[in-house]
């Protein structure tokens, strides 16, 4: 399968959105490609060279992530503001540098095993406590002023966005965290999810 590359010194995996900032030309015609034809594209990691410009010894990681837009802002300009997600991983076979303004990479998608469910659970739970500290931690204390940023949640491909500061956002696990002013989760979570006032 062939899928349009966007190198970056950063990894998306699977399950994690991210923001990207749309600002060169060969990435630009790559958004409005995507946008048009409702396809994905590969974030692979730079492993050797630069994101912008062009960088004439150029390597990247052999896998990389199938990123899905899901949030897309065009300026006057022809700059976009994206929020992608990852939704899963191939391996890099070939990469063709001619035939569009962007790499583009022969991939072979590589399926994830999910392991036992119970463990995955137990970690889940882990992960999601720890994130709530992460959070807690980027609070800004006494005296302190800090932005307040959005928290948005993807399930089941639909976005919920809290933005009163006293939902809670409760998973299946036995964590729940209360969103605060200076606290921000921008995350895709996969777990059942419900939000209550």
């Amino acid at each position: 399968m062939e899928l349009p590359l966007f190198p970056l010194h950063a990894v998306l995996c699977p399950g994690i959105v991210m923001p990207l900032h749309i600002f060169e030309d060969r990435y630009r015609a790559l958004t409005r490609h995507c946008i048009e034809t409702g396809s994905p594209f590969g974030i692979v990691l730079i492993r050797e060279g630069l994101e912008a410009g062009a960088s004439p010894s150029l390597a990247v990681a052999g896998v990389g992530a199938v990123a899905e837009i899901r949030e897309a802002s065009r300026y006057a300009d022809g700059r976009y503001d994206l929020l992608v997600a990852g939704t899963g991983r191939f391996a890099l076979e070939d990469v063709d540098v001619a035939s569009a303004p962007y790499l583009v990479g022969t991939v072979t998608g590589l399926d994830d095993e999910v392991g036992d469910e119970d463990t995955a659970e137990k970690l889940s739970a882990a992960a999601v406590a720890r994130f709530v500290k992460y959070l807690e931690l980027l609070r800004a204390r006494e005296g302190e002023t800090s932005e307040v940023l959005d928290i948005r949640v993807e399930v089941d491909g639909k976005w919920y966005q809290c933005e009163d500061p006293l939902k809670k956002v409760i998973t299946r696990v036995p964590t729940c965290s209360r969103s605060r002013p200076g606290t921000s989760c921008r995350g895709l979570v996969r777990p059942k999810l419900s939000i209550q006032s």
